[in-house]
């Protein structure tokens, strides 16, 4: 496999509002906590929001798994995000 990753998670950025939870309480927005990445082969900053039920630290170690695992895909599946 290949990490495309810049090994860079910035830490929490903020949170953000009318982020929908999709999971339960349809229709109902929250705030989210956001962790910004860039990947080596792109400019562009994707942002990671993780839900509020997370500690700031739980959330980051969230953004970090998940951030690692898109920079695993290709950059094809990941033009779009």
């Amino acid at each position: 496999m290949v990490d495309r990753r810049n090994d860079k998670i910035d830490p929490y950025t903020g949170e953000k509002s009318n982020t929908p939870d999709t999971r339960e309480n349809k229709g109902r927005y929250q705030n989210a906590y956001v962790f910004n990445t860039q990947y080596k082969d792109e400019e562009k900053v994707v942002e990671i929001l993780v839900n509020p039920e997370f500690t700031e630290s739980e959330a980051l170690i969230k953004a970090k798994f998940y951030g690692e695992a898109i920079g695993r895909l290709p950059f094809d599946m990941r033009k779009d995000l």
